[in-house]
């Protein structure tokens, strides 16, 4: 009926995207090691859009008629590199190390967290320690959307950024004060839209902490 292939140990998981319009992420969930694989990069945006909570629910209060929005958004089918200006950008935050050559630094030991070895103090079944575990681990370098030194080319207009804090252990603040002249609003997060918008400018210094896999839905 799907046009899925059946076998031995399959099955098929759907998802109604019954959910409020909100910006949702995805990550494999592997047990004993989610870590590595959302490390290693199959992770990112799931945007539900539509629905009673939509868009077009939002209301502008000096009016009472629908907000309008900055966009357009990347969507499927877009050109790469695209040919149009977008105003909605997923902005996925996250941190890595890398060895010399390039590629992803991991530590693959729990000695890298806290020295810990075989000998001192021990692991299972010596002690509740695993070798291979380390309880955190903070990247020396920052990323945006998969790219290091990420710059983006903006126009002086509003921009709606949906922001994800998608480092392992490490807390975000998005401090926007360097920028003359910026005035910050939080309109939704992982749940969607605010019953208000927040002016993070007048109410928080215009800064926003996240913690690990918030979400911040942002009119800049």
């Amino acid at each position: 009926r799907y046009g899925a292939a059946w076998g031995p140990g399959f099955a098929t998981f759907q998802y109604p995207n019954a959910n409020r319009a909100s910006t949702i992420w995805y990550h494999d969930h592997a047990l004993g090691m989610t870590r590595l694989n959302v490390y290693a990069g199959p992770a990112g945006f799931y945007i539900i859009r539509g629905g009673p909570a939509g868009d077009k629910a939002v209301l502008d209060t000096r009016t009472g008629a629908t907000a309008v929005l900055p966009g357009p958004a990347p969507k499927e089918g877009d050109k790469s590199p695209p040919n149009k200006t977008y105003f909605e950008i997923p902005i996925a935050i996250q941190d890595r190390s890398f060895n010399t050559d390039g590629s992803l630094f991991y530590p693959n030991s729990r000695e890298f967290f806290d020295g810990a070895t075989q000998d001192d103090p021990g692991f299972i079944p010596d002690t509740d320690l695993s070798p291979i575990w380390n309880p955190e681990f903070f990247g020396n370098m920052i990323i945006v959307n998969g790219n290091t030194w990420p710059f983006l080319n903006v126009q002086r207009r509003r921009y709606r950024f949906r922001f994800l804090n998608g480092c392992q252990s490490r807390f975000l603040i998005l401090d926007f004060n360097q920028i003359p002249g910026v005035e910050v609003w939080q309109i939704g997060n992982e749940g969607g839209f605010l019953s208000s918008p927040v002016n993070l400018t007048a109410d928080n210094s215009n800064r926003l902490l996240m913690g690990l896999a918030e979400r911040a839905d942002l009119i800049v």
